[in-house]
């Protein structure tokens, strides 16, 4: 879900229209939070990093959010896919890892 949200966002993030990206900082600033939220979810997932991974999905739900009246329809899959993968990484428990002690 990880990888899905990261192509997502960065697929949302390459077809904003912004002919002038320097000046538009709103756009730019929307396109770099929420690349960065999807790149953080996707590296705190492989990881099992729980903490981190509802940290990039509550933010990139908050790019998605801000937006919510120019784009942030672009990024709401992104975002459902974050939190979906934050949800199933929390209900899915890795065990720990057993020393090996002598007998």
């Amino acid at each position: 879900m990880s990888t899905l949200a990261t192509a997502a966002a960065i697929g949302a993030a390459a077809s904003i229209p912004s002919p002038r990206p320097f000046v538009d900082v709103f756009a730019a600033l929307l396109v770099a939070g929420a690349a960065a939220a999807a790149l953080v979810g996707s590296g705190a997932a492989w990881t099992d990093s729980g903490r981190l991974l509802w940290g990039a999905a509550l933010a990139m739900t908050g790019v998605a959010l801000a937006a919510a009246a120019t784009v942030g329809f672009a990024f709401a899959p992104a975002a459902a896919c974050l939190l979906s993968a934050a949800l199933v990484s929390g209900a899915v428990s890795v065990p720990a890892a057993r020393r090996d002690e002598p007998a």
